[in-house]
Formats: C-alpha cells, sequence, structure tokens
C-alpha cells in the first residue's frame, strides 16, 4: 500500500512499481462487496482506478461509461446496473483510503 514497499518490493521483485501499484489498486478495490475481478477491469477500462476515483464517481455517468467501453472491448457478458455502481459508489465513500497514489 505504501509507496516506499512498492519500491522495495519493485528492486526485490523485478516488477516495475507502476506496475505494483495498478496491483494494489486492483485490490484495493476488491474490498468492495460485489465487486470481482471482471468488475475491476471493466472500471479500468472505463477510467476508474481506484476506490478514490469509484466514490467520486457519478452513477448515471459511470454507467454509460462502463456501457460505452464495454460495448467495445466486452469485458462483461452482464455490466453492472446503475444502482449496482450506486452501491459499489456508496461503499468506496465509506472506505479507508489505504494505497498511495505516489
Amino acid at each position: 500500500a505504501k509507496a516506499k514497499d512498492r519500491k522495495a518490493l519493485a528492486k526485490a521483485s523485478g516488477i516495475p512499481a507502476a506496475e505494483l501499484l495498478t496491483l494494489a489498486r486492483r485490490c484495493d478495490l476488491l474490498r468492495i462487496k460485489g465487486v470481482g475481478s471482471e468488475m475491476v477491469l471493466l472500471f479500468e477500462a472505463a477510467g476508474v482506478k481506484s476506490t478514490a476515483d469509484l466514490g467520486a464517481a457519478a452513477p448515471a455517468a459511470l454507467t454509460t461509461a462502463i456501457e460505452n467501453v464495454n460495448h467495445t472491448a466486452k469485458i462483461s457478458e452482464k455490466p453492472p446496473t446503475e444502482p449496482q455502481l450506486a452501491d459499489w459508489i456508496a461503499q468506496a465513500k465509506k472506505l479507508p483510503q489505504v494505497v498511495e497514489s505516489k
């Protein structure tokens, strides 16, 4: 979660720190009840990279963005509904931020 820890892990593992940050953010999004790996990939494709991004999103706008990107990328056979997204956004707003962005 911390930048200094990702830097040390990057050095030890050979995995770039930026890639480790992406993985940490994906794992962080999985803390939201009802969100699985497919939804995380759909969020990323729609521009939502973190729980903070999700918490700041508007349900209607995110629904449209997800529908548009899923139409092209075909990530999910069953994209989330606006009420599902509203619930996930509300959950994201309540989560403590644990992943440092740097």
